[in-house]
């Protein structure tokens, strides 16, 4: 929903006027009640300017020329008479009154306020807590009610009203439910202690550093800090999570002293917003860093292995031959001795070199790793498992019991001196110790099984690193590790609501008819490709060895298409015409365009400066995090703001959710005004992909991986097929691309309705395949890189013999029945994704290869593969397909390389440890950006126009028309900041 208040665009498209002003049959009749053409076409408008605004204009001036136009050919009509018609008379009062009767809209009067501020309050206000979010409800509710929209100004009054309204009643209702004693204990967090520079409060709120085992006593030091206050979680159920995170907001955003100076109420409220929701983020850093130290003791000795005992290791070729050697030698002189019979034979050095391989391979090399492992945790890391038992409160199923009852007996004994456990003691090992531990863990020297302490904390350690990362065992007081159960929709026990899910999602509640559905699907797909397998020429099976049961795909690289011959005309027209633009002056355009500074309000109650006096500032502190330069350059780089100025409207008014706001607003805007004859019918196809940037290896994001070559974490860009970004995330390597893809997908807030999705390898899996499927509104396109391997899978057993031009590249049928007994669950998931109950990747994290004997993920890989065999089958037989995708990537690749060409400062390195300040700084380039292709965007038609190319745009060029390129553009020099400075777009 748009946040503006209603009003006639500048132009329209045929297919907008039919929608919007089309006069029904009932419409017709009660304008021609009216005798003149003048009183006719006047009151048609009157009619569809009061249904497309909900309100009356001021005048029929507003009306653009191409809507009366449209208007008065419906009426029979060869001209428009609506310039004579009366606007302040007393016949267009009558036509008003026969237009509110045949329509049902009617005025406003001020019960219909008083209703509208209880119910933006009860189902609004929780939703957004933005003015320009609140508004747009406020419209939206005004129009189902058939009441006529008040003036701007007035609603716009009421909508504050509402939404400060709000926040007190919330504040209030949450300050009444703490106890007298917490308070007290809130109040001393607000005091430095002596001794102390800093106030146990900003203690709290400070973000964590690298991982590390002090770092993590640290966090857990913290997590007691607040856990000490003594806040039950009671005063927060009934609170929206969005309040809560913009009440969290508002606090981190504040002093010590600043807080103290508020009334009881505000901070209390404040206070507790932010102690419970920092409780929740500092359980989930705690455990997030205990799964990186138990993944760092497995990486360091296998690290140290390498390093002490393979580096040196010389492996002896030709062991065979040495074997038969030495049978020889000892048949012949069996009673002999060693050194005379052998070693004449085979060197010394080579038995010693065998003795040496032997020990460190196989299972002497497991045992060896496993004894590293457990000097690294006795001498360094196990310090930090008292912490972490005492600390953290783990919880599962019944499956994973024996994992916490092996947690249990750990904390028990986990400050005993003794090396094994004692005799009476009850261990669990069934479904806890894995085979490639028990040799080390059971301790059989002696005669009697003894179980070996330090080993058997470490395997349980490994065991809950596992469980953990797919949600099998559960956090409590945590949200990214919470009960998976609270992830999936609240009301799906009750059948009309779940009802409606299904039908939101376009699926039958049948799980039959689904399966026959998508069986019918996969057996008309394979039909076609094997039917027209004989006729391509571009794609072929071989046989590797001649082996006729597997068969691999060869595919033929894609022809190299004609190069597009006006796009170096447009460029050099636009230089021309423009010359070289200064980013910032690019930035301010798009900004006069959308107004995206609007999304950006005080954390606070109250603004003291004007928002014709904050604008520059945003603007300012945008392009600072965009560009990477910082702050402070850009405030010695322009003498009308200081520093102080730029710092405190970065910290008020900066969120990743004003941000996103900004950027789809942007997106918004630029699909709007693009010409469809020049970039096509509709946006509906984007591709996804990660780009890695340099940060600071202490920060606790920061990973090392060897895709990238280097340190750095991940920003995953989904970006439309004509070069605008519709969603960024801001991930660690770590992360799963495949949830990241999915999270854009369904959380990108534009007007753009994917259709297709390209990616490439990485981001793309069975499971992937299974949630695009049952979303239902997307269709998942990657490219693969081993695509010669790729397996189709069959409709049902036996009948691989019916498609005879694709033998050997068949793996199995669907198991149909695992997707049948599974699918409401499947179902529920989706609708999980769909509405953001919880990330895609807290969700993926129940379904991935760490939990491969759970149902559901079963199911899900099985739907997987059929889904991913219809995309095989249209992929490998369509030339178009596969360019398709290939050029999707391509606009995406493109994209991350223009980041470096706006994201110059500090060498695009994010130099901070706060991920908030990370995604601030990925956001505010994805804007800036963004902007810049809206404004290339506007350049290429105005410029196109202006030159008389259309006639001369082959179909090359349309295909490589793109708004991406920057050769006019200086991201650099003096940030001279000029809103006064008229429109370079309209002095062209």
């Amino acid at each position: 929903m748009s946040g503006a208040y209603p009003h006639f665009r500048a132009s329209y498209t045929h297919e907008e006027l039919v929608e919007s002003f089309l006069l029904t049959p009932a419409d017709l009749e009660l304008v021609f009640g009216c005798r003149t053409d003048v009183n006719r076409c006047g009151m048609a408008l009157l009619l569809k300017a009061l249904d497309y605004l909900g309100y009356v204009p001021d005048g029929l001036e507003e009306v653009p020329s191409e809507v009366r136009s449209f208007i008065a050919s419906q009426l029979g009509l060869l001209w428009d008479y609506s310039e004579h018609y009366v606007w302040e008379s007393r016949t267009r009062d009558q036509h008003l009154s026969l237009i509110r009767r045949h329509t049902g809209w009617r005025p406003p009067d001020a019960f219909d306020k008083e209703d509208l501020d209880h119910w933006l309050r009860q189902h609004a206000a929780c939703e957004v807590q933005t003015l320009d979010g609140l508004f747009a409800f406020a419209c939206h509710r005004l129009r189902s009610l058939r009441v006529e929209l008040p003036a701007e100004g007035e609603l716009q009054r009421v909508v504050q009203s509402t939404l400060s309204g709000f926040f007190q009643d919330t504040q209030r209702q949450i300050a009444a439910a703490i106890p007298t004693e917490v308070r007290l204990r809130i109040d001393d967090l607000l005091v430095v202690p002596e001794g102390r520079v800093l106030s146990e409060f900003e203690r709290i709120k400070a973000d964590p550093g690298k991982p590390g085992v002090g770092q993590f006593e640290a966090e857990v030091e913290k997590l007691q800090a607040i856990r000490a206050v003594g806040l039950s979680p009671d005063p927060f159920e009934d609170v929206p999570w969005k309040v809560l995170q913009t009440l969290r907001r508002r606090a981190m955003n504040e002093k010590a002293s600043e807080m103290r100076e508020h009334s009881d109420e505000i901070r209390y409220a404040l206070m507790g917003s932010v102690l419970h929701m920092r409780g929740l983020e500092v359980t989930d850093d705690v455990t997030r860093m205990a799964i990186e130290l138990i993944h760092r003791i497995d990486v360091r000795s296998e690290k140290q292995l390498h390093r002490e005992w393979l580096a040196d290791l010389q492996r002896v070729d030709g062991k065979l031959q040495i074997l038969s050697t030495v049978a020889k030698a000892v048949i012949e002189s069996p009673d002999g001795i060693v050194r005379e019979v052998l070693f004449s034979r085979v060197k010394e050095e080579t038995f010693q070199h065998l003795v040496a391989e032997f020990d460190v391979t196989g299972p002497n090399l497991r045992l060896l790793r496993q004894a590293i492992m457990q000097r690294k945790f006795a001498r360094h890391y196990r310090r930090m498992l008292p912490l972490l038992l005492d600390t953290l409160h783990f919880r599962s199923d019944n499956r994973f019991q024996p994992l916490i009852a092996a947690l249990t007996l750990i904390q028990r004994h986990v400050h005993s001196h003794h090396r094994y456990f004692p005799a009476e003691e009850t261990i669990p090992l069934e479904g806890v110790v894995t085979p490639a531990w028990e040799e080390k863990v059971c301790d059989t020297s002696a005669g009697e099984r003894k179980i070996h302490r330090r080993y058997y904390e470490l395997c349980v350690l490994q065991k809950l690193q596992r469980a953990l990362k797919c949600k099998e065992i559960w956090v409590e007081g945590s949200y990214a590790f919470r009960n998976p159960s609270e992830d999936m929709p609240r009301d799906w026990g009750d059948e009309p609501r779940r009802r409606l899910h299904y039908d939101a999602l376009g699926k039958p509640m049948d799980a039959q008819m689904f399966v026959r559905a998508l069986k019918a699907r996969l057996v008309e797909s394979l039909t076609t490709f094997n039917r027209t397998m004989p006729q391509l020429n571009h794609v072929r099976i071989f046989h590797p060895n001649k082996q006729e049961e597997r068969g691999l795909w060869a595919l033929a690289k894609l022809e190299r298409q004609p190069e597009a011959h006006s796009l170096g005309l447009i460029k050099e027209a636009i230089n021309t015409q423009y010359g070289i633009l200064d980013l910032l002056d690019v930035f301010v355009e798009a900004d006069r365009l959308v107004d995206f500074t609007r999304f950006f309000t005080h954390s606070g109650t109250k603004e003291v400066r004007s928002r014709e006096a904050l604008r520059p500032l945003l603007i300012l502190d945008l392009f600072a995090e965009g560009t990477n330069t910082g702050i402070r350059r850009v405030a010695n780089a322009n003498h009308h703001y200081s520093y102080d100025e730029l710092l405190y409207v970065r910290k008020m008014y900066f969120s990743p959710e004003a941000l996103r706001n900004a950027n789809a607003a942007v997106v918004n805007r630029l699909l709007a005004l693009r010409n469809p004859q020049l970039w096509g019918h509709g946006a509906s196809s984007c591709a996804s992909d990660a780009t890695k940037f340099e940060s600071w290896k202490q920060n606790p994001m920061t990973e090392w991986r060897a895709r990238y070559n280097g340190y750095g974490v991940m920003v995953y860009w989904h970006v439309e097929t004509n070069a605008v970004c519709i969603y960024s995330q801001l991930k660690s390597f770590s992360n799963s691309e495949v949830a990241a893809m999915i999270e854009g997908l369904v959380r990108h807030d534009t007007d753009m309705r994917v259709e297709k999705n390209f990616v490439d390898s990485h981001g793309q899996s069975e499971v992937a395949f299974a949630f695009c499927d049952l979303l239902n509104t997307v269709r998942l396109m990657p490219r693969l890189k081993r695509i010669k391997y790729e397996r189709l899978y069959l409709p049902g057993p036996g009948t691989a013999m019916e498609y005879p031009h694709l033998a050997g590249t068949f793996a199995r049928p669907i198991r149909f029945e695992c997707i049948e007994q599974q699918y409401d669950e499947m179902v529920k998931a989706t609708v999980a994704l769909k509405q953001g109950t919880a990330s895609a990747d807290a969700i993926l994290k129940r379904y991935n290869s760490y939990n491969r004997t759970h149902p559901t993920y079963k199911a899900l890989t099985e739907l997987g593969k059929a889904a991913k065999t219809l995309f095989l089958c249209q992929y490998l037989s369509s030339r178009e397909t596969q360019r398709e995708v290939h050029e999707g990537l391509n606009v995406v690749e493109n994209w991350n390389a223009t980041n470096d060409f706006i994201c110059y400062g500090r060498q695009g390195e994010l130099a901070t440890n706060s991920r908030e300040q990370q995604e601030v700084v990925t956001l505010s380039l994805q804007l800036l950006q963004n902007c810049l292709m809206l404004i290339n965007t506007i350049l290429v038609e105005r410029t196109i126009e202006q030159e008389g190319l259309w006639g001369r745009l082959s179909a090359e060029d349309h295909r490589a028309l793109t708004p991406l390129f920057h050769g006019h553009i200086n991201p650099y020099g003096q940030f001279t900041l000029d809103l006064a400075r008229p429109s370079f777009l309209r002095a062209a």
